[in-house]
């Protein structure tokens, strides 16, 4: 008597159970996998098969910096649900996108030096049909050893539209990001450069076909890349 009636009370608690997993949406939908496009890899991500990165101050002392990460995977990025049943029972739309990534970093005097660049698929909608271009991400940071926080900066760009139109609603940029047709810097005359403006001077320059052309070290003095 006793196990039919621990029967009849746990049935109710099952069939909820039962109800809470169940997969009315089913799974995750694969719109489509993209690679990045040839003209944003060469353009805008000049790399692939460097171990080192060579860049000299005003001084002329030089700085070498080896490649420690070089990531290249399709990434996830989703497009947004189409279903949601509640709790556990939800699926979405989304694409994969090849995503590179690649590190140098060297520390030199006490001093850790870094660079970063990031070149990837982006999307601007959502649902059925994504709206894809190439994104750059560029990133540096010089800190003494021990420091959390040092000299740094970012720029981010558009790689490639493939052939999509974008307006300032659907893709925004740093205001700290400036670009400007020339910069004298070291006694070097640099053409079309994006830099990161940090306090009124530029501490990351970057320029199409060579990425990141220089950066600013612990003292603010700039590294600038050896051809």
């Amino acid at each position: 008597m006793i196990k039919k009636t621990l029967f009849i009370i746990l049935l109710p608690a099952i069939l909820i159970l039962q109800s809470c997993f169940s997969n009315k949406c089913g799974d995750n939908v694969l719109v489509g996998e993209y690679q990045l496009t040839p003209q944003s890899i060469t353009s805008w991500f000049p790399y692939i098969g460097k171990d080192t990165l060579t860049f000299e101050n005003q001084s002329g002392a030089v700085l070498k910096l080896a490649k420690v990460m070089s990531v290249n995977q399709m990434a996830y990025q989703t497009l947004g649900e189409f279903c949601n049943e509640g709790f556990a029972d939800r699926a979405e739309r989304y694409f994969l996108g090849q995503w590179l990534r690649y590190v140098y970093t060297t520390t030199q005097n006490n001093i850790e030096y870094g660079i970063e660049a990031i070149l990837f698929v982006n999307n601007t909608a959502q649902g059925a049909t994504p709206k894809l271009f190439d994104n750059i991400s560029y990133a540096s940071i010089a800190r003494r050893l021990g420091e959390q926080i040092g000299v740094g900066g970012s720029v981010i760009l558009i790689a490639d539209t493939r052939g999509n139109t974008f307006d300032q609603t659907e893709i925004t940029f740093p205001s700290t990001q400036v670009f400007v047709a020339e910069l004298q810097v070291n006694n070097t005359t640099l053409q079309n450069v994006y830099y990161f403006n940090r306090e009124g001077k530029a501490s990351l320059l970057v320029s199409e076909g060579k990425g990141i052309i220089g950066f600013a070290g612990r003292e603010g003095e700039i590294w600038l890349l050896k051809n």
